[in-house]
């Protein structure tokens, strides 16, 4: 982790320091939230993707079936 080079040993700069880590933190836990709901999105869509994909190829059987 960078450290601040230019940090006053000040309350005021402790606070503000710590309300920044507090909103990284926050915004940590909210980009963690946004990709577990990315991530099953993506499985839903891929088994969605599956299915389809599983269907054409028995349509295309059946219709290559009956031009014979």
């Amino acid at each position: 982790m960078p450290r601040a080079t230019n940090v006053r040993p000040t309350r005021m700069e402790l606070l503000r320091i710590r309300r920044r880590i507090a909103i990284a933190r926050k915004g940590l836990r909210l980009l963690k939230l946004k990709r577990q709901a990315l991530i099953l999105e993506f499985f839903r869509m891929s088994k969605e993707a599956a299915a389809l994909r599983s269907d054409l190829r028995n349509k295309l059987r059946r219709a290559y079936e009956s031009v014979r």
